[in-house]
């Protein structure tokens, strides 16, 4: 049986506990969690599940957690706010340079080739 929550389809096979894994914003770690709440085995099959406890994690997910879209939406206007701010963090950033403190001297190849295909464009 495919299970879909949130326009997102479960992979039909695994555990549950991985299978729930394919929602944005659910790990492994978070989905044992739910499971241990409701009281259901991590170890379960995604096949054996039946409708009644994928609603039952389903109404927990909905009602408890941020999710998809609407997780996505906070990141994004988290992320902007961030980048409204003029501090040192803000600035490293947005010119695609490391914020924690790495050297780019000899390191930093990703940053560097992110900086030089923005310088061509």
């Amino acid at each position: 049986m495919q299970f879909l929550f949130n326009e997102v389809f479960l992979p039909n096979k695994g555990l549950l506990k991985n299978s729930l894994s394919a929602i944005y914003g659910i790990g492994v770690e978070r989905s044992g969690y739910l499971l241990g709440t409701l009281g259901i085995n991590q170890g379960l099959n995604i096949r054996k599940i039946s409708k009644y406890k994928f609603g039952l994690v389903s109404s927990l997910i909905k009602k408890y957690m941020l999710v998809d879209s609407a997780l996505r939406r906070v990141r994004y206007t988290r992320l902007k706010q961030f980048m409204t701010m003029n501090t040192y963090k803000s600035v490293r950033y947005r010119s695609f340079l490391p914020i924690r403190g790495q050297s780019t001297r000899t390191n930093a190849k990703t940053s560097k080739k992110r900086r030089s295909l923005k310088s061509k464009k």
